[in-house]
């Protein structure tokens, strides 16, 4: 399995943040190449946002970059990892630079090493 803009043939991409902008253009663009992807979501996102990448192909997997077991899912057999997550247009109130930008990225890798993970990750 493998995060898109993190190699692939025909493996499983793995990315995490796929309701904004940019990470719901990135589910649609590895669709359009043929690539699988799983698209992390948060439980409270909102439904309308789900709906983009999910439309283009990806699998939902419900976590959170604030918490790391939730991270487990995700990145299970990942070759590649994108991470477009950022708090700086937050709609949560616990996010911060710091939680999300800073810790939530540590709790991602974290989570891919204790999968044995040894791909490429894109921040």
């Amino acid at each position: 399995m493998g995060l898109y803009l993190r190699g692939w043939e025909c493996h499983v991409d793995s990315r995490c943040s796929a309701t904004g902008l940019l990470g719901s253009e990135v589910c649609r663009r590895l669709a359009g190449r043929g690539r699988e992807c799983r698209a992390l979501v948060r439980e409270t996102s909102d439904a309308q946002k789900k709906k983009a990448p999910k439309e283009s192909g990806a699998t939902l997997v419900t976590g959170d970059l604030k918490d790391r077991d939730s991270l487990m899912a995700a990145c299970k057999g990942a070759k590649a990892i994108i991470s477009t997550a950022s708090a700086t247009i937050s709609r949560q109130p616990s996010d911060s630079i710091e939680a999300v930008d800073l810790k939530g990225q540590l709790n991602l890798v974290a989570a891919a090493k204790a999968n044995d993970w040894h791909g490429e990750l894109y921040s």
